[in-house]
């Protein structure tokens, strides 16, 4: 008399199966999980980018002090004449793309030369309010001042080098764009546009900040 109530289990076979089905659905899942999260943080990454001009922008208009431990005492506090800037680096000593938020400190008001300062002595470099590393999610792939060819030469000694520096000066957030060399003053080059181009790895689409001078705001765009 067969028991109606035990049924027969499964067999190994079956059992495999169950188990290969499983993690099937398992690694799908994770490997969705993963770019999906590596999209998220490129995304993430570019419009962070895109918000670091947008502050020093905003610091530019808004007159933001900064606090300075180098000036004399009582000095400390003060508004930097040339105001607030951006600096991009595509590839830096370390072999990261970067992008600084920093106050102008360094450069003499009304100067023609505006350009980041950074040394190894704290009171001769420009104020650095955020330092974001890009993470390895994000590639950025270079300058240019053509959307359409976005491997034009700039121009100076820093088109190979894919440097830039966007500087707001207060009180309205009057922009420049600077190609920006620190061998070489002569160099200086100023341009009305600018994209930075970005590419996230295993992806073909290429999204860009277009900054225009005289409109003075980011836009991310996509291609």
């Amino acid at each position: 008399m067969k028991n109606k109530q035990f049924p027969k289990g499964l067999s190994l076979m079956e059992l495999l199966i169950v188990v290969f089905i499983i993690l099937l659905v398992l690694s799908i899942g994770g490997n969705t999980y993963r770019n999906q999260r590596k999209h998220v943080i490129y995304n993430d990454s570019v419009a962070h980018v895109s918000d670091l001009i947008k502050t020093a922008r905003n610091y530019a208009l808004t007159s933001r002090s900064v606090y300075d431990t180098c000036q004399p005492e009582g000095q400390e506090v003060y508004v930097p004449a040339e105001g607030y800037g951006v600096y991009f680096i595509q590839v830096d000593s370390s072999g990261l793309s970067r992008a600084v938020l920093f106050a102008n400190t360094k450069t003499s008001p009304g100067s023609a030369i505006n350009q980041y300062d950074e040394t190894g002595d704290s009171c001769a470099s420009d104020i650095i309010e955020e330092d974001y590393y890009l993470p390895d999610e994000t590639r950025f792939t270079g300058l240019s001042i053509d959307r359409a060819q976005p491997h034009t030469k700039i121009g100076g000694a820093l088109a190979a080098q894919n440097q830039v520096v966007i500087i707001f000066r207060p009180p309205l957030a009057d922009p420049v764009i600077v190609v920006n060399d620190h061998a070489s003053l002569n160099s200086l080059t100023y341009l009305n546009d600018l994209y930075l181009q970005f590419l996230r790895p295993g992806s073909s689409t290429y999204h860009y900040i277009h900054f225009n001078r005289i409109a003075g705001f980011p836009e991310i765009q996509k291609r």
